[in-house]
């Protein structure tokens, strides 16, 4: 398999458009890394230059300690699947699983060998026969799939490849690539703007934004420490909540205080805050929607309540996602199917501050 070092990646278009900054990632053999972020933000571009199909204008490029900036593409030992299927509608399913082997000039019984592994792998034994025009959109992304697989290179880079399936298919796609990083116990670099998609297949998340890497991590590190209110509101479904408010001192406990609410600053957040300078200042809250629990009408009013009005209610089956209002703040709550939380009833809800976050309005950068 492969281990990748990518050193000081910088690319710009047309003297103007950054579409990568300084990117610095090193990837460990086997690992299943997901590149995920708004489109625009240099995902596709970062697989591109790895794969040797786009230039980087300044850094460098290390396949097992192996520089490979001027190593031409089809001598990298990388294969890529992409968003299109770009099957060759002309050929078999057979054929097009063998077509880059006998590029190669593999032997005819090697060639059968892998295809017929791949296949078994891949569940496509019975439609070899077949022509891509014959074949479902999850059996067409089966075939681009087992077409690398078929090569056994070091690297899979895979871009956007269930983009184009229908949720449920994208669902089951997602648990076959699982299934198959661990059959395969390949490395794997996998690009998506579906943060869901990234948060249940990769081993560490890359989130991007702008060209540049906001943030490395396990997907559960990421989602509860997240570095910057980008990621805070991109990773996550629902996203995080932000409401605006201010940090006051009151005798010796802080408040975060809006003209919608008075919330109290737990105890081993408030050295932080005051060390790092944020006591009378602007900050952003950001809660996530589970963060929230009823208060149920015999039990004493805490002094972290915020007394919402709900808007309307949305039931998932295992949840109910309803969307509240706290003056010009729109607030959503995940909530137990069983609730009796209702469209247009005021509710109060209990905050846990332990879990809340703080930013800094300016820089984005996370308080605490």
């Amino acid at each position: 398999m492969a281990e990748l070092l990518l050193k000081n990646i910088s690319r710009t278009y047309d003297s103007s458009v950054t579409a990568l900054s300084d990117i610095n990632l090193s990837v460990e053999d086997g690992e299943f890394v997901v590149l995920v972020g708004p489109s625009g933000c240099g995902k596709s571009t970062l697989l591109r230059i790895i794969a040797g199909l786009e230039s980087a204008d300044t850094g460098e490029i290390y396949i097992n300690n192996t520089h490979v900036n001027e190593v031409a593409p089809k001598d990298r030992d990388i294969a890529m699947v992409f968003q299109n299927y770009a099957l060759y509608p002309h050929m078999t399913v057979f054929e097009n699983l063998a077509f880059g082997l006998k590029m190669r000039k593999l032997k005819k019984t090697e060639i059968q060998s892998r295809v017929k592994e791949a296949a078994a792998t891949l569940g496509l034994t019975d439609l070899l026969d077949r022509r891509p025009k014959a074949l479902s959109g999850g059996q067409r992304q089966r075939v681009a799939v087992g077409r690398a697989i078929v090569r056994k290179p070091k690297l899979f880079l895979f871009d956007e490849p269930l983009s184009n399936l229908d949720a449920k298919l994208r669902v089951a796609m997602r648990g076959e690539l699982i299934k198959l990083h661990k059959q395969l116990a390949s490395t794997i670099l996998y690009v998506t703007h579906d943060q869901t998609e990234a948060m249940s297949m990769g081993n560490r998340l890359v989130v991007l934004k702008d060209g540049l890497i906001q943030q490395v991590g396990a997907p559960l590190e990421i989602y509860n420490e997240p570095a910057n209110l980008f990621v805070a509101g991109f990773i996550g479904s629902p996203s995080m909540n932000f409401m605006p408010c201010l940090v006051q001192e009151k005798g010796k406990d802080l408040i975060l205080r809006s003209s919608s609410f008075t919330l109290m600053v737990p105890e081993e957040k408030k050295n932080i805050i005051k060390e790092k300078g944020f006591v009378n200042r602007d900050v952003t809250l950001g809660i996530r929607p589970e963060n929230f629990s009823e208060q149920h009408h015999n039990e004493r009013v805490t002094k972290n309540t915020l007394i919402l009005n709900v808007e309307f209610t949305e039931l998932l089956g295992s949840e109910i996602l309803a969307t509240c209002c706290l003056g010009n703040e729109e607030i959503l709550i995940r909530l137990h199917p069983c609730s009796s939380v209702r469209a247009d009833a005021t509710v109060a809800f209990t905050v846990d501050m332990n879990a809340a976050k703080l930013f800094c309005p300016d820089t984005g950068e996370k308080i605490v």
